[in-house]
C-alpha cells in the first residue's frame, strides 16, 4: 500500500485476511523503487492522495515496469471522469468512498479469483501483432528490397479495397423508452449512409448482436429485461469490436468501474445533445474502421492474401525485427501466417534461435504442411 496517512495503513490491516502479507510505503519513491526491484507480480493499493508524486504518474511509472501489477486506486471522492481516465490509464479499480476498505478486499479477491495478474513475458506468449502491422504500414518508405516492395504494394491495394467496403456502419440503439429512442434515431439519421437498428430491450438487443456484429452500438444501461452491463459482456463475447457508447439519465458512479474494466468508448448522460452525439458517432466510426482493418489484416491478410514465398520473406523481416528488440521469435507468429501448424503436434515448449533465416523458416514449417 502507499499512503501518505498512517490510518490508511491501519484500516487495510483490520480488514487485510491473516494470511495476506502487506508492505506499507508512506514515500512514492521508495515505493517504486521497491516494485522496481520485483520480478514476482504485487497487488498495489494505492492513495489518489500521495503529497509527493501524482498518483497518475505513479501509476505511468509502474507501467513502464518489466513486472504488471495490478493497481487499485482508492479516493474519499471521485466523478465519473475520474474514474474513467484512472481505469483507462491503467488501474484496475477506483473505489470511491469514506469507509471504502471493505470495497477493496473485494478488488483484491476479484483480482485472485480471475488471475489477472500477469508478466509482460507471459503476455508475450501472444504474437507482437503490433510490431507486425507497423512493419506493413512502414514497408513502402523503409525497404528498397523488390520483393517486399511488392508485399506492400499488395497490402496497400489490398488495404484500401477494405477500406472502401467500410463507407457505411451499422448502429445499433438500445434504448427502453420509445420517445428517447426515436429521438435518438432521428438525431442520426442525417448522418447517412448508414444502417440503423432501434430495440427497446436487451434480448432483442442480443439478437442484432449475433446477427448484424453492429460497428456502434448506443445502449441503455437501465432495460427492463436485461441489465445493460449484461448486454455489455455479451457483446464482448459475440461482437468484440463493436463500440460502445453509453447513454443514460442515471449518475454511472455506482457501476462505473465495472463498465469501464469491460471496455466502452464513451459514454453520454442524457438530455444528449446532438452536436456531442454525432461527434462521439462519428469518432467511434473511426475507432472502429481502425479496429476491424488491424484485426482482418493479423487474421486474414498474412495468412490468407500472401504467397508462400511471401509469408517466409515477411516472416523472417518481422523475426529479425523482434530480435532487435530482444523479443524471441514463438510459435504464435508462424500461426499468423500458418493458421494450420495449431492442429498440427508441435510442442509448446518449442525455442527458436534468436537469428532465424528464412530457408530455417521454410524448412521447419514444411515439415509440418
Amino acid at each position: 500500500m502507499l499512503s501518505p496517512y498512517k490510518a490508511d495503513e491501519e484500516n487495510l490491516s483490520l480488514h487485510l485476511d491473516k494470511t495476506a502479507e502487506a508492505i506499507y510505503f508512506d514515500q512514492s519513491q521508495k515505493c517504486l523503487t521497491f516494485l522496481e526491484s520485483l520480478n514476482t507480480p504485487f497487488i498495489l493499493i494505492l492513495s489518489s492522495k500521495t503529497d509527493d508524486i501524482p498518483y497518475v504518474e505513479i501509476m505511468q511509472e509502474c507501467s513502464k515496469l518489466e513486472v504488471i501489477h495490478n493497481i487499485i486506486v482508492f479516493s474519499s471522492y471521485g466523478t465519473i471522469e475520474e474514474m474513467s481516465s484512472t481505469i483507462n490509464n491503467g488501474a484496475y479499480d477506483l473505489i470511491i468512498g469514506d469507509n471504502c476498505f471493505e470495497q477493496i478486499i473485494t478488488a483484491i479477491n476479484s483480482i485472485e479469483e480471475q488471475n489477472t495478474i500477469s508478466n509482460k513475458s507471459n503476455l508475450l506468449n501472444n504474437a507482437d501483432h503490433s510490431l507486425f502491422l507497423n512493419i506493413l504500414n512502414n514497408l513502402k518508405i523503409t525497404t528498397n528490397c523488390t520483393e517486399l516492395q511488392s508485399i506492400s504494394s499488395k497490402y496497400s491495394n489490398w488495404h484500401e479495397n477494405e477500406e472502401k467496403s467500410l463507407s457505411s456502419s451499422k448502429i445499433l440503439i438500445v434504448e427502453d423508452e420509445e420517445i428517447y429512442l426515436s429521438f435518438l434515431r432521428d438525431m442520426i439519421l442525417p448522418i447517412s449512409p448508414h444502417s440503423i437498428f432501434t430495440v427497446n430491450n436487451g434480448t432483442d438487443a442480443k439478437k442484432i448482436i449475433e446477427q448484424e456484429k453492429p460497428s456502434i452500438i448506443l445502449l441503455d444501461l437501465f432495460l427492463p429485461d436485461i441489465e445493460g452491463i449484461e448486454v455489455l459482456k455479451f457483446i464482448k463475447q459475440v461482437s468484440p469490436l463493436s463500440q460502445v457508447i453509453i447513454v443514460t439519465a442515471f449518475d454511472l458512479l455506482d457501476t462505473a468501474a465495472d463498465v469501464l474494466k469491460l471496455g466502452i468508448f464513451d459514454y453520454i448522460r442524457k438530455p444528449v445533445l446532438k452536436k456531442q452525439l454525432l461527434n462521439n458517432i462519428n469518432k467511434a466510426i473511426y475507432a472502429y474502421k481502425a479496429l476491424f482493418l488491424n484485426h482482418k489484416t493479423i487474421h486474414y491478410f498474412l495468412s490468407e492474401k500472401l504467397t508462400r514465398a511471401e509469408k517466409y520473406i515477411l516472416l523472417e523481416l518481422c523475426i529479425h525485427q523482434k530480435s532487435n528488440l530482444n523479443k524471441p521469435a514463438q510459435l504464435e507468429d508462424l500461426f499468423l501466417f500458418f493458421p494450420t501448424l495449431r492442429d498440427k503436434n508441435i510442442p509448446k515448449t518449442i525455442v527458436f534461435p534468436k537469428y532465424i533465416r528464412r530457408q530455417n523458416i521454410e524448412d521447419f514449417v514444411s515439415s509440418y504442411i
